[in-house]
Formats: structure tokens, sequence, C-alpha cells
């Protein structure tokens, strides 16, 4: 289970830095920028996001909404009418986990840009 587990990691991994890639090659190409700079600024960027978005994903609530019915409100937000609850042990976990993994990924995502950033060096 644990090989398993880590081999599902590498993979999003690999495709995170797939992505990044490609954009750090349609940077460097649009603002003719060395393309390990490129790179870095992308991983730098992509990793805040993971970041933000793993802090983001680990604080909320403990209610759960029961029906999804409601409808929308100005700013795009869903106004719901359904019953609220607490959210199970399951979902809580879960949602640790998640933010765990986001977070891992962005510092990850960091610290490859900053191995590959030709201006400000790492080592």
């Amino acid at each position: 289970m644990l090989v398993a587990g880590l081999k599902r990691l590498a993979q999003l991994v690999g495709l995170v830095l797939a992505v990044a890639l490609v954009a750090a090659v349609l940077g460097a190409l649009l603002l003719h920028v060395p393309f390990r700079r490129s790179l870095s600024v992308t991983c730098y960027g992509l990793g805040a996001f993971f970041l933000v978005s793993g802090f983001f994903h680990g604080v909320r609530p403990a209610i759960r909404v029961e029906e999804d019915s409601g409808v929308m409100s100005m700013f795009g937000l869903l106004l719901t009418s359904g019953k609220l609850r607490t959210a199970s042990m399951e979902e809580r976990y879960e949602a640790i986990s998640s933010s765990a993994l986001f977070v891992g990924v962005g510092l990850l995502l960091i610290l490859i840009g900053g191995l590959v950033d030709p201006v400000h060096r790492l080592f």
C-alpha cells in the first residue's frame, strides 16, 4: 500500500513538473528570458499557489451542507438553504491529508525553483 501511494505521489509531482516545464518554455519564448530563470519563477509561482491552496483547504470549518440546493449570490458564492451537519472524522482526515499534500508539493516546487534559479543560487 505504501509503495502504491509513493507511486501515485511521484506521478502527481511529475505531472505538476510537466505543467511547470510547459509554462516555463512558453514564458521563456514570450518574455525573452533564459529558460532556467523562467523555470525557477514558474516553480516559485506554482509552489506559492499550492501552499496557499493547501492552507485554505486545511482551515475549512468542520461544518458541511447536507443538501446542495441553493441559489448563487452576486459574488458567485452558493447561498444554501440546506441543513448543516458536522463533518465526519473521515472527512476531517481527508481535508487535513489533502492539505498536507498541497503544502508538500508546494514546498517541493519552491525547492526545485531554488535549485535551478540562475540568479539567486540556493547552494
